[in-house]
């Protein structure tokens, strides 16, 4: 039997008998934003990076928490900002791979995606 579950073709899902795989295909935006009602003045640059990293909020907010989290899920990054716009961070410490930053406000929220080279 075989069953598609991509949304954009027919379905097909096969089973030889044996062992069954189940592949499941997830769409990513292009831009690493997993979720972002910011705005589009907000932007984390450059992107991937290096090390050293700006997040530029588009506007000043009272209040600003910045989460980072490494694959698994660990925080390793937590800084609480005030009266900000923008702001740098340094990770050349840690090792190359894929983070995931989450900044909230009092009334908004973005979850992205940092990639340090």
């Amino acid at each position: 039997t075989t069953v598609n579950f991509d949304p954009s073709g027919s379905t097909a899902l096969t089973s030889m008998g044996e062992a069954d795989i189940f592949i499941h295909k997830m769409s990513q935006s292009s831009s690493g934003i997993a979720e972002n009602n910011f705005g589009e003045e907000f932007k984390i640059y450059p992107n991937p990076n290096n090390g050293d990293f700006t997040i530029d909020f588009g506007e000043v907010f009272n209040k600003v928490e910045i989460n980072i989290t490494n694959i698994p899920g660990e925080e390793i990054y937590n800084k609480t900002l005030t009266q900000t716009e923008s702001t740098n961070i340094s990770i050349k410490e840690w090792p190359n791979g894929v983070y995931f930053v989450l900044i909230q406000s009092e009334r908004k929220k973005a979850v992205m995606k940092l990639m340090k080279e």
